[in-house]
């Protein structure tokens, strides 16, 4: 798996080298969520500051991605402190962005009052 995601890597800065290229949101995100799944969020987050750096916009899907993939490497303050910036930018995250973090609270040893804190949140948002 370590092999297949290096690959890929080396697949995304090749397509950085291409004249008159440059990936989009979409591969940006495809790229966080398959880093996200081999807990590589150093890279992750990475590849998200330089798609901001090239004047991308990431939008909810990015963001939660990115969230998602702290959630499962066990990171579960950096996923509430991406959710604190999503809301910064005034990004307004999904339903699914908060059962994401709700359900990696309720995993996490000191994570049931948070989850609880993240619900009481939810009902006080606007979300999409």
């Amino acid at each position: 798996m370590l092999y297949d995601g290096v690959v890929k890597l080396q697949v995304f800065d090749w397509m950085h080298g291409v004249a008159g290229y440059k990936p989009d949101v979409t591969i940006y995100q495809t790229m966080i969520i398959l880093l996200g799944k081999a807990q590589r969020m150093d890279v992750a987050e990475s590849l998200f500051e330089g798609m901001v750096k090239e004047g991308l916009e990431p939008g909810q899907n990015e963001y939660t991605s990115l969230i998602a993939g702290y959630i499962r490497s066990g990171s579960l303050q950096r996923g509430i402190a991406m959710l604190e910036r999503m809301k910064e930018v005034g990004m307004r995250p999904s339903v699914s962005t908060y059962n994401m973090l709700i359900d990696g609270c309720t995993r996490a040893a000191v994570g049931k009052l948070l989850s609880l804190d993240l619900f009481y949140r939810l009902g006080e948002s606007t979300i999409c």
